[in-house]
């Protein structure tokens, strides 16, 4: 079957939007491998589908899928992306879309310029410190679930030699039986925090909208940052707002549009 597709991305971290609305359900693990695939497919971190929404108050449902074939319940830059999609082809009146993951409600604004805020619920959990055992050595971070799992560590060095390593242990250990997103972040000042994450099923990607949540959470409730934190992360900035973090989250970043075709199943 043919099946019609737009590439989106947001700060380099790439999706593939399918609307299951037009085009029903035909993905099954195997076709999201095969679509995400960058040599035989289309290629992207993470594929993203538009659904009819089964709950009240959404306007759709927003399937989120790794390159593995996975389902997540959370990307706040896949979030961006597909509110971009909606907005850019009007499937929604004003400035405001609201899409439901499976297990939280995500509102959205477009800001204008490219630029869109997500609004999600505050933290399902948040450990800090967190402590997790590989071999001899006791690593300290922040554990922070947000509709997805993150584990934060603040270092000195984001670029430094065995971070691979550390994030590929920890996404294999017995805490994280779902495995985990693996954040090293270096505090810049109290605006500003240095991010590379390597998330569950996709790999290292150059932005990670949920990481810069939860980095700028794990930063906040030990007094590294103000409440306003701009997220440097390789694909470029994004700005988080922690100061309603008991009942709100809020990032702020761009999203655009790279081409749309048509694919055989």
């Amino acid at each position: 079957m043919k099946l019609t597709f737009s590439k989106m991305q947001a700060l380099g971290n790439d999706f593939v939007v399918v609307n299951v609305c037009e085009a029903g359900n035909v993905l099954t693990p195997e076709n999201v491998q095969f679509i995400a695939d960058r040599h035989f497919g289309v290629g992207c971190d993470q594929l993203l589908a538009l659904a009819p929404a089964s709950v009240p108050k959404a306007d759709f449902d927003y399937w989120i899928f790794n390159a593995d074939g996975g389902r997540v319940y959370q990307c706040g830059n896949g979030a961006r992306a597909l509110a971009h999609y909606v907005f850019d082809r009007g499937l929604v009146q004003g400035d405001t879309v609201s899409f439901y993951t499976g297990r939280d409600r995500l509102t959205l604004h477009n800001e204008g310029d490219g630029q869109y805020r997500l609004v999600l619920p505050s933290a399902n959990e948040c450990v800090i410190p967190y402590h997790v055992n590989i071999g001899e050595q006791t690593l300290e971070g922040s554990f922070i679930d947000i509709g997805n799992p993150h584990y934060v560590m603040f270092v000195e060095d984001i670029h430094a030699k065995g971070h691979v390593e550390i994030a590929r242990l920890l996404q294999a250990h017995q805490q994280f039986p779902h495995s985990v997103n693996v954040g090293f972040a270096c505090v810049r000042n109290r605006t500003q925090i240095d991010l590379r994450v390597f998330e569950r099923g996709a790999g290292e990607t150059l932005a990670c909208g949920s990481g810069a949540i939860a980095c700028a959470l794990a930063a906040f409730e030990q007094n590294l940052v103000d409440e306003r934190v701009d997220i440097q992360q390789a694909g470029g900035r994004l700005s988080v707002d922690c100061s309603q973090s008991q009942d709100a989250l809020y990032l702020t970043g761009p999203a655009s549009f790279v081409f749309e075709g048509t694919l055989s199943l």
